[in-house]
């Protein structure tokens, strides 16, 4: 059976009807109706070479349970409907939130998202392991960014860094969003309406998800003016005691990294400038 005749089929299975893709995102997110008229999002990912099929389902599965943690708090966290998996691609159907994803993150956004990124903590329910998990990852992105030699030079440091991560100390019962940045939510004016992208949830250490943002406060400030990022960034600052500051801005470096010698090689001159500019100071203790 073909991608196609799947969808076909799952859509066929869940009493929806699929309206088409939507704008943005790194994997397919399509508006979806059911049969009362409630606007939905039907997202379908292939697994990655490392993953199969059932792994992946597995994976969404969580996600969609971490968000229903958070939600049932009084975060504006979508209410998943289902997830599961086909022969080809992992799944799920959440509701639609209100908004859209602001092209300049204000302040009042800024303010709010520490706050909700603050919710995560203790909200798992359950317990994680995201010392080893950062480490795994952290040594699979080094195989790959070495192999761009602009990327050389600073992969040293962050080599470093991983070598020494075994005696940092990482919380293990909130929720980590795993993707939390300023693309990732819906705004109505100053308004917050919702955090999406759920899918890579897991239980861990919350302040992953407040580096992860104020990485991309340090680094787009086109998007994230100094006004609102600086927001973030001292959340960052008071909460992250130097060692752990280090290993997580180690973490999302090297994750980009990857990232962009993978699939932009064209950027790697400019990610590696940023983060040798924005980012390496938290490491070196500037």
């Amino acid at each position: 059976m073909t991608e196609q005749l799947e969808l076909q089929a799952l859509a066929d299975e869940l009493g929806i009807a699929v309206v088409g893709p939507l704008a943005g995102g790194e994997f397919g997110a399509m508006l979806a109706i059911d049969s009362a008229g409630r606007h939905l999002v039907l997202k379908t990912m292939r697994p990655p070479t490392v993953l199969t099929a059932k792994n992946l389902t597995a994976i969404f599965e969580r996600g969609a349970r971490m968000a229903g943690r958070v939600r049932a708090a009084g975060y504006p966290a979508p209410e998943y409907i289902g997830t599961g998996g086909t022969g080809s691609f992992a799944w799920s159907l959440q509701e639609r939130l209100a908004g859209q994803v602001p092209d300049v993150v204000t302040p009042a956004h800024a303010e709010r998202l520490v706050e909700l990124a603050k919710m995560h903590r203790d909200a798992a329910q359950e317990s994680g392991d995201p010392h080893s998990f950062a480490l795994d990852r952290m040594r699979e992105h080094m195989a790959t960014v070495v192999q761009d030699e602009r990327a050389v030079p600073l992969s040293r440091e962050l080599r470093d860094i991983v070598e020494r991560g075994e005696r940092v100390k990482l919380r293990r019962n909130d929720v980590v969003h795993s993707d939390f940045h300023h693309r990732n939510y819906l705004a109505i004016g100053d308004d917050v309406t919702g955090v999406f992208d759920w899918e890579f949830a897991m239980p861990g250490d919350w302040r992953m998800d407040l580096v992860n943002l104020a990485f991309w406060a340090a680094i787009l400030r086109n998007q994230i003016p100094a006004e609102a990022g600086g927001i973030v960034i001292d959340a960052m600052f008071e909460v992250c005691p130097p060692d752990v500051l280090r290993f997580l801005a180690a973490y999302q470096s090297l994750r980009q990294l990857d990232y962009d010698v993978r699939a932009h090689p064209e950027r790697v001159d400019r990610i590696v400038q940023a983060l040798e500019t924005s980012i390496a100071p938290w490491w070196r203790g500037g």
